[in-house]
């Protein structure tokens, strides 16, 4: 059973990363006609990065398990986990640093990056949800002991409609808040930047919620520090839409 949910794991996640790659794709290559093979191997170089930097990231937390065996750095399966943040953190510079060299306004990808990053988030906790709930049915029918209770899978559940729903408002709000004048501040035109700071917030929330009921990833002294990091992101993401209005601390420009 669990090695059945293993693979449905690491299936679910492939299908997740190239839905959410062919969207980044699509968009990217609509705004930028004649590059669509510069974005694609751009968006490729950067998720193979990605991968092997928050698998290594995962290693280095919890290197009591792993130490120097790179055996076991590599079995995914008998030693699954990675850290997804640092993983979606170098996707993003990764892909916004390689592609900016032949884009105008490198702010205005990282938009783009982050809508996909919130359909991979939904795409994401679904697949672990199902996970959860498949646990949860195995081990009542051996009788075997739970990894999370049935509610758990159910706020899994909730919150991938919550990402659902920040996907939905990230790909409307792109079309829209050119025409907010209160982001505009006293400029003529609205700069980029807004969508990824409403990224930044809607993600530091949602994973601020999320990190008190699932298992902790950034511990220390036997503290979860996963809430706090959240937190931090969403105040950056204020900083984000504060600073890219326009506005100071004392003055408008």
């Amino acid at each position: 059973m669990n090695v059945l949910i293993l693979i449905f794991s690491i299936m679910w996640t492939l299908f997740a990363v190239f839905v959410t790659s062919f969207s980044l794709w699509r968009k990217l290559s609509h705004e930028r006609v004649g590059q669509e093979e510069k974005v694609f191997d751009t968006l490729l170089e950067a998720t193979v990065l990605s991968v092997v930097v928050a698998r290594l990231a995962f290693i280095f937390i919890q290197f009591s398990i792993f130490h120097f065996s790179f055996d076991k750095w590599i079995d995914i399966v008998q030693f699954p986990g990675s850290l997804e943040g640092v993983g979606l953190c170098v996707l993003c510079i990764s892909f916004v640093r390689l592609l900016g060299e032949t884009w105008r306004d490198r702010v205005e990808i990282t938009d783009y990056v982050s809508i996909s990053l919130a359909l991979f988030l939904f795409l994401h906790s679904l697949g672990n949800g199902i996970n959860a709930l498949f646990l949860n049915i195995g081990a009542v029918v051996t009788g075997g002991s739970t990894h999370l209770s049935f509610l758990g899978s159910l706020i899994l559940f909730m919150f991938s409609i919550v990402y659902l729903g920040l996907y939905l408002f990230l790909n409307k709000i792109e079309k829209e808040y050119r025409t907010f004048m209160w982001y505009r501040s006293s400029r003529r035109s609205a700069q980029t930047g807004f969508v990824v700071a409403c990224f930044f917030i809607g993600y530091g929330l949602i994973g601020f919620l999320l990190g008190w009921f699932t298992p902790s990833v950034v511990t220390f002294a036997g503290i979860n520090f996963d809430p706090l990091l959240k937190l931090l992101v969403m105040v950056g993401g204020v900083v984000v839409l504060y600073v890219r209005s326009g506005r100071t601390l004392f003055k408008q420009k």
